[in-house]
């Protein structure tokens, strides 16, 4: 799934067990990162996209 945005994301996320790896451009990362709704890990980052563990807290 692509989305628009963190809180969809979230949302998605939520409704699906609270649990995801997600892909992200590097330079939009701090957004989820900082996102206050989730915990982050990021797993790998190859300059191009950005793998995380997302869990809702």
């Amino acid at each position: 799934m692509k989305f628009e945005g963190v809180s969809q994301a979230v949302a998605a996320i939520r409704a699906a067990g609270g649990r995801a790896l997600v892909l992200v451009p590097p330079e939009h990362l701090h957004q989820l990162t900082d996102e206050s709704g989730v915990e982050t890990s990021v797993v790998g980052d190859n300059g191009h996209a950005a793998l995380v563990f997302v869990r809702t807290k």
